[in-house]
């Protein structure tokens, strides 16, 4: 991989993984911010960024507590306005609720996993198509909230 090429993925990742702002990513990396942005655009970082999220609630928190800390650092130790203050009892209070919700979330896996062995070791081969559809389907209904 060319450093060009590797200077991309790095920004790429730092973009859709880690939530990055195309400021910080061109600071980081020492490369110009249009030059950050056209790759943003030429590779779709935005449609990346938005299926990682979906599919990586974790991410979503992960990504809530930097924008925490970014508004922490640029506030800079002055005193925020109130606008400034409520947004970030705001994120800090969606932060806390999502961590609430993220400690259930491990039996929930666990659980799904002892599914998926049971369903290797006593469904049929040719039943499995049909069993992995129906838990895809579950899951997407979980993710909209309907069940």
């Amino acid at each position: 991989m060319s450093a060009s090429q590797e200077l991309r993925a790095q920004a790429e990742s730092m973009y859709v993984r880690e939530g990055a702002l195309l400021q910080d990513i061109a600071k980081t990396l020492d490369v110009h911010r249009s030059t950050i942005t056209r790759w943003r655009q030429q590779q779709n970082w935005d449609a990346k960024r938005g299926e990682y999220l979906q599919n990586s609630p974790m991410a979503v928190l992960d990504l809530l507590k930097k924008q925490r800390e970014q508004m922490i650092r640029s506030a800079g130790g002055e005193a925020p306005d109130a606008a400034y203050a409520d947004a970030l009892y705001k994120l800090s209070t969606t932060i806390e609720r999502m961590e609430t919700k993220a400690e259930a979330v491990g039996p929930v896996l666990d659980v799904m996993d002892r599914f998926a062995r049971h369903a290797r070791l006593n469904i049929p081969d040719e039943h499995m198509p049909i069993v992995s559809e129906a838990v895809a389907a579950f899951l997407d209904a979980v993710r909209r909230g309907e069940v």
